[in-house]
């Protein structure tokens, strides 16, 4: 079996995520440990938010104060990637 089906295989677990993923049993699934580990951790800083916003101020000045809400939408998301 390979290591995501293996883990598809287990039983459902009635923990946290956080907790099961620093359990012992995580240590069957590395892979996947990792990338729990990079999604599921909260940022330490908040700077990649205070960007956004920074970023979300040029766009919306008082010169562009006619953005439609959807294009604004649209240019903040594409900042985000």
């Amino acid at each position: 079996l390979s290591e995501d089906e293996a883990y598809l295989a287990e039983p459902i677990a009635s923990q946290l995520p956080e907790t099961f993923w620093s359990t012992q049993i995580s240590d069957n699934f590395p892979t996947l440990r990792r990338l729990a580990t990079k999604y599921l951790s909260i940022p330490a800083t908040s700077a990649s938010v205070e960007r956004l916003f920074n970023f979300a101020v040029a766009v919306i000045r008082a010169r562009r104060n006619r953005l439609c809400e959807s294009t604004v939408e649209s240019l903040l998301m594409l900042m985000q990637q």
